[in-house]
């Protein structure tokens, strides 16, 4: 089909080999030498990307002032115990108690999608240090 007024075809329109088109039409040419292409997809293309759902803490959100808060408020600090297995005890309990209250788990899914060639181990690593908080109790 041309789409130019000389007969030529100058003008396309470029679609995946599994994408289905539901219409297409080509105007004349009416403003330029060149006719209006318009195209309308039948469906949208599947999802590329796989996922796997997983329950984590979002650790970027933590409040390290308000936790150190909390933490110093806890019988932990206020009445500890003379006993030095009550102690670890009472520190799984409170801690876990105030990171469920601070950053709570939450059910997120996971992409898996294809690394670019460039991105290595040198940039993960990169991405990984400057992304990390720094936590000072």
């Amino acid at each position: 089909m041309t789409t130019h007024s000389q007969g030529h075809t100058l003008d396309v329109v470029i679609k995946r080999t599994e994408q289905a088109v539901e219409s297409i039409s080509v105007d004349a040419p009416s403003f330029s030498d060149h006719s209006l292409i318009v195209s309308k997809p039948a469906v949208r293309l599947p999802h590329p990307h796989t996922g796997e759902r997983k329950v984590q803490r979002s650790w970027r959100e933590l409040d390290v002032d308000c936790f150190r808060h909390d933490l110093s408020l806890s019988d932990l600090f206020t009445d500890p115990p003379d006993n030095v297995d009550e102690l670890f005890l009472g520190c799984d309990h409170v801690l876990l108690q105030l990171v469920d209250k601070r950053v709570p788990l939450r059910s997120v899914v996971i992409r898996q999608r294809p690394q670019s060639p460039w991105y290595d181990g040198e940039c993960r690593e990169m991405k990984w240090t400057t992304q990390q908080p720094a936590i000072i109790l």
